[in-house]
């Protein structure tokens, strides 16, 4: 089950603590995510004894603010889920996203052929003129 709980420590500094059943998310997901939080919080993540995804997040300001710190939380495991879809929505659309790239570049290619021969031609029928 993925929940999270809100903690604090010595210092009477709140932090939390997610937990998230392994297989839901994407290790990439995760990693994307937190690296979009790094300038506002700091992340420790590991794995317990059931193998779930273990994630520390203490704020790196305003640390005894419970409610930011939910904030933060709760954005966070909203943009897990928007993360993750994307890389589902890139996988699914890899072969059209690759089909249309090499139509691109394939007339990209004719087009400059077409192109260097015209100017070939160009170039002969300017010389046959000088003869």
């Amino acid at each position: 089950m993925n929940s999270y709980t809100i903690k604090t420590n010595e210092e009477n500094e709140y932090y939390s603590e997610i937990t998230l059943k392994q297989g839901i998310y994407s290790k990439e997901a995760i990693f994307a995510t937190a690296y979009i939080f790094i300038e506002k919080a700091f992340f420790i993540l590991d794995y317990n004894k059931n193998d779930e995804i273990i994630i520390n997040i203490e704020l790196k300001n305003n640390k005894e603010n419970k409610n930011e710190l939910e904030n933060v939380v709760k954005e966070f495991l909203n943009e897990i889920i928007n993360y993750e879809n994307y890389l589902i929505q890139s996988k699914e659309s890899k072969e059209i996203r690759e089909t249309i790239l090499k139509r691109a570049l394939l007339t990209n290619f004719i087009d400059e052929e077409k192109q260097k021969d015209d100017t070939e031609e160009d170039l002969d029928k300017i010389l046959e003129n000088l003869e």
